[in-house]
Formats: structure tokens, C-alpha cells, sequence
């Protein structure tokens, strides 16, 4: 199982959760979890066709650029 797709499947589930849930407070935080687990994906997927080392260096310029 590929790391990505296993955090696809996560924020999936939890953006599931989140829709049956009734509680707003509760929704909202299934909800931001499954933007965490998206995330994650996102950077997963990025870092796969980088260099670990030039990776970081092009994240951490572009969190410094406004």
C-alpha cells in the first residue's frame, strides 16, 4: 500500500465521518483532520518526485516568500 493513498483514505473517511456527524463542534474537528490527513497527502506525493534535502529547502523558501 502506497503512504499516499492510504492518507487519501483517511481524509476520505474522516470527511465521511464528519457529514454523519451532529454535533458542529465535533464535524468540525472530524473535518480539519481530514484537511491534516489531505495535507499529508498532498506533501507525500510532492516529496516523491524531489530529493528529500531539495524538498525541504524549496518548502521552507516558499513559507518565507509573500
Amino acid at each position: 500500500m502506497q503512504p499516499t493513498a492510504y492518507l487519501r483514505r483517511q481524509a476520505a473517511f474522516y470527511l465521511r465521518l464528519s457529514d454523519l456527524c451532529s454535533d458542529a463542534v465535533i464535524a468540525n474537528h472530524l473535518r480539519s483532520k481530514a484537511a491534516d490527513y489531505h495535507q499529508k497527502a498532498l506533501r507525500a506525493e510532492f516529496d516523491l518526485g524531489h530529493d528529500d534535502a531539495a524538498g525541504e529547502d524549496m518548502v521552507r523558501n516558499r513559507s518565507t516568500i509573500h
